[in-house]
């Protein structure tokens, strides 16, 4: 992946309580700020197999120094601190993150 055109993310902490009426108030915190690279992704077998119908709504991200796939990789783990728990703003909407690796992020729109 080319990092020439570096794009600014933020990456967001999700909070969900319940409002009095028993509606679901989501509450975002602001936690880390990265500049790195967006694709999309290629529509090959492989990718369909594994993203499907949402291929179009899939992208990768990849920091510039490789600082933002470490911190989101020890969330993998069945942990209670685990990977729905963290949202990815990218051009004004959010992200859901779907996998991590050591070098990139896939991120889809939700």
């Amino acid at each position: 992946m080319l990092l020439s055109k570096l794009t600014p993310v933020v990456l967001y902490n999700l909070k969900s309580t319940r409002g009095a009426d028993g509606d679901l108030i989501e509450e975002y915190e602001d936690i880390f700020h990265a500049d790195g690279a967006v694709q999309y992704l290629a529509s090959d077998e492989i990718a369909q197999s594994a993203y499907g119908a949402n291929l179009d709504k899939t992208y990768r991200f990849k920091s510039i120094y490789n600082d933002l796939e470490p911190f989101l990789l020890e969330k993998t783990n069945n942990s209670p601190d685990n990977l729905t728990k963290y949202l990815v703003e990218w051009k004004g909407n959010k992200y859901a993150v779907v996998k991590v690796t050591p070098l990139y992020i896939d991120i889809q729109w939700r």
